[in-house]
């Protein structure tokens, strides 16, 4: 979704609006009283200037010459893209690189790891995993439906988790409880097919299909073959639960599955892998949000792979 349709689909999907009151500041809701003079929100630049007004204005003689930025964000700051900020009539992006971090003492430990994988030899450039197999071939689907969660659950996801710890099968309980049609993603074939021709010649190991399953990535970690790779990307859905962080996922292949192999691997599963790339790449939706935990930032998929030895995460907030 572009920005500058993010007002129009939230009005039409959630009946709400944003609006700028005569404070400057902004809400979403229904229209404030009239004496707050509000006026209704209808592109994203308005917000965008505003938070850079009151975030980075302030410092923009120390801060503007820096060309790297590293934001080591504290409570709903977390939820911000700092780098779609407009500063100086354009968005920080065009002219800086914007990486974050969950606290200075991670960072510290960041920088150890990128000294030691330096060292490394003999590793590969790329794994990736994507376009797998969620739906049986001639299946009839309601399109409409597909990654949504047809009825919410009846109860609450992160006290269930809590109180059933020695249930080994109890994430997959939480996603049946949640009811999601997963999809076929038609678009991910053809971004590992561009990965092919990008990384042409190079030490590669691409698994799509019924190859991008829970089982498949077990094995990759199991045999130390995860841990020779320098990238690796997943192209595949992704699932966000802001009040679970341990249930936000990588969702792999949903056919052919046991009980003890769902297709989710979880933030909470994740540590147990052993990783050592330089790079981790999400091109699944959501995957850059979680939870705030106070002091550490955003907990949720991020965090998860820097446990498992990843140094850096591109990921999406869509």
């Amino acid at each position: 979704m572009g920005k500058q349709h993010f007002v129009v689909e939230l009005r039409k999907k959630e009946g709400k609006s944003v609006w700028q009151i005569k404070a400057g500041s902004f809400i979403i809701g229904d229209k404030p009283a009239h004496d707050k003079k509000p006026k209704i929100v209808r592109h994203l630049d308005q917000i965008s200037r505003y938070l850079a007004q009151q975030l980075l204005e302030p410092i923009k003689d120390r801060l503007y010459s820096k060309k790297r930025w590293i934001i080591s964000p504290d409570g709903a700051l977390a939820l911000i893209p700092f780098e779609n900020l407009i500063l100086e009539k354009q968005p920080v992006i065009a002219t800086h690189h914007v990486s974050y971090v969950q606290s200075l003492s991670i960072l510290a430990l960041l920088k150890q790891r990128e000294e030691l994988y330096q060292s490394l030899e003999n590793r590969g450039t790329l794994l990736a995993m994507g376009a797998a197999r969620y739906e049986l071939q001639g299946k009839s689907i309601d399109r409409q439906a597909c990654n949504k969660a047809k009825r919410a659950p009846n109860f609450d996801i992160e006290t269930m988790l809590t109180r059933n710890q020695a249930d080994p099968q109890r994430y997959q309980r939480a996603f049946k409880a949640l009811d999601i049609t997963w999809c076929n993603l038609p678009r991910a074939e053809q971004e590992l097919a561009a990965l092919e021709q990008l990384f042409e010649d190079k030490q590669t190991l691409i698994l799509k299909k019924d190859q991008a399953t829970e089982l498949k990535l077990q094995s990759l970690n199991q045999n130390g073959i995860l841990t020779r790779y320098r990238y690796l990307l997943f192209s595949a859905h992704g699932y966000l639960s802001p009040d679970a962080p341990a249930l936000s996922a990588i969702v792999l292949g949903q056919l052919n599955n046991t009980a003890n192999i769902d297709g989710f691997v979880t933030a909470s599963e994740w540590p147990s892998y052993d990783l050592k790339s330089d790079l981790m790449v999400l091109s699944a939706c959501q995957t850059g949000v979680g939870k705030l935990m106070r002091g550490e930032g955003v907990m949720g998929l991020p965090y998860a792979f820097y446990v498992a030895d990843n140094k850096n995460t591109l990921m999406t907030l869509w």
